[in-house]
């Protein structure tokens, strides 16, 4: 099994690259980031990411529809 994290832009991530003087997200230290951050923090930043994507997809699909 294998596990693939989507990572948004925004202030989470641009703080995160700042910590961790890095450039481009796929080059964050997530095990460093569950040790800086409550683990609780990090599990909610990502649901709610989650849901943000599904609803931007349900949104692309209904404009998709809109325009066949």
């Amino acid at each position: 099994m294998s596990t693939t994290l989507l990572v948004k832009p925004g202030p989470v991530v641009d703080f995160l690259l700042q910590n961790q003087n890095v450039q481009k997200p796929n080059l964050i230290d997530w095990t460093k980031v569950i040790s800086l951050l409550d683990l609780e923090v990090v599990v909610l930043c990502f649901c709610v990411y989650e849901l943000w994507l599904f609803e931007s997809l349900i949104n692309l699909g209904k404009k998709n529809v809109e325009k066949s």
